[in-house]
């Protein structure tokens, strides 16, 4: 922390932000922004273009990504089955309404906060050090998932959601410093003095015709297994039936 002698001394205004922020949370949104409509229901295009915009509320900061970001995922004949069985994958695949090629805009979460404030002006050290931190964080948060997505499928990206979290983890983590890429120069690994709360994938962003599609193939399901209820307790009625009979 920073010693201030008594008497009258000038401290920049970004030090005094700094020094208050550690313990206080810091959010950082990617993904599509929310559409502001007017009352016809016209999109309203934003006034500012910035990349991000900061949001102030109850103590808490958050960070929000203005512009959307896509992903492509793979498709099913090249996808990356690892880490499952073939029964499991029979199961992804077999009329699977995800299990196909799609682009899609997901929405990713991210929570930090600063635990040194010293380390941190010394690693990031800059008068917008917090948005340009949290900009950070949120590309090599989207550069991951992308690269995820670009390896699988829809379906095996829903099944291993949490697979995809800790990838986009692992490289937060190895940019603040917190884990060790051997593929980078030492100098990289320079720990921030930040602490990553919380990854979370929001939402996949999956078109509303593939939900539809997906709804109907759970519904379509359900009734399936009544009719496989209902045929299997008949045939048990039966031999019950056919059993008093031969009594």
């Amino acid at each position: 922390s920073y010693n201030v002698k008594a008497g009258l001394m000038f401290v920049p205004p970004f030090i005094c932000r700094i020094e208050a922020l550690p313990g206080v949370l810091i959010r950082v949104l990617v993904g599509t922004p929310q559409v502001i409509r007017d009352k016809e229901g016209k999109a309203i295009a934003p006034e500012k273009e910035e990349e991000m915009e900061e949001v102030v509320k109850g103590g808490q900061v958050m960070f929000r990504f203005r512009r959307p970001f896509r992903v492509n995922f793979a498709h099913p004949k090249q996808a990356d089955y690892a880490g499952i069985t073939e029964a499991k994958q029979k199961i992804l695949q077999d009329n699977n309404p995800l299990e196909q090629q799609l682009t899609t805009d997901p929405t990713l979460l991210f929570l930090w906060r600063i635990i040194n404030a010293t380390k941190y002006l010394t690693t990031i050290g800059d008068k917008n050090s917090v948005r340009d931190a949290s900009r950070q964080i949120g590309e090599v948060g989207q550069g991951s998932l992308f690269t995820f997505c670009a390896r699988h499928t829809p379906a095996y990206t829903s099944f291993n959601q949490k697979t995809a979290q800790e990838e986009i983890r692992e490289s937060v983590e190895i940019l603040i410093g917190e884990k060790e890429d051997k593929s980078t120069p030492p100098r990289l690994h320079e720990k921030w003095g930040v602490d990553l709360l919380e990854v979370n994938i929001l939402d996949l962003g999956l078109p509303h015709e593939v939900n539809l599609a997906i709804a109907e193939a759970r519904k379509a399901g359900f009734k399936l297994q009544e009719r496989t209820d209902l045929a299997e307790a008949t045939r048990r009625e039966i031999i019950a039936g056919g059993e008093g009979k031969g009594q």
